[in-house]
């Protein structure tokens, strides 16, 4: 109950990831990434309010993230990249992330939009959630992530518009002097 770190990637494990996790009630780091881990995301890590640190990246995860997890305040990286997940985020994503410097989701298969409470999420250094499925108006507000933001990968998603403002939102950027990366490409 007492344990703060686990990290148990790449060592080839098989299976799913245990439910009692969620009893790990000071746990801030858990790191379970590039195993063969597959099936769901419990629902009970989405209760760790301690929760630092997240990484379940390069399993065989799948099926819908629970909305608990887009709402542990105290997130700082959170990284599910390379599974089979999907879902939408939640319309008030990143009203409660100050801490948050790390989000990556790319490939998997999230759909809908990127909500505009995302530019709230102010401290967001990587902000990735290349291939996935998400489409409709990139936010004009990601401006508001002038602060941090070094690195932005929309790749792959049919975002934007079929009319002349599709790329509007880029005039935003132009305050985010720290953006080193952006990937919009197909």
């Amino acid at each position: 109950r007492n344990l703060l770190d686990l990290y148990l990637s790449k060592n080839q494990f098989k299976g799913t990831i245990p439910h009692s996790l969620g009893n790990l009630a000071d746990l801030r780091i858990l790191s379970l990434s590039d195993n063969f881990l597959e099936g769901n995301i419990p629902e009970e890590l989405g209760i760790l309010s301690n929760l630092e640190f997240l990484k379940l990246s390069s399993n065989k995860l799948s099926r819908v993230v629970p909305m608990q997890l887009f709402k542990i305040s105290s997130i700082q990286y959170l990284n599910l990249a390379s599974n089979h997940l999907n879902g939408i985020f939640p319309s008030d994503f990143g009203l409660n992330h100050s801490r948050l410097h790390t989000f990556v989701v790319a490939e998997n298969q999230f759909f809908g939009s990127l909500p505009l409470s995302i530019a709230n999420a102010s401290g967001i250094v990587i902000l990735d959630i290349g291939a996935n499925a998400l489409s409709g108006v990139v936010p004009m507000n990601l401006g508001n992530l002038i602060k941090h933001l070094q690195r932005l990968v929309f790749s792959k998603n049919p975002l934007g518009s079929a009319d002349s403002t599709g790329l509007s939102f880029l005039t935003s950027l132009t305050n985010c002097t720290n953006l080193r990366n952006l990937h919009l490409n197909a």
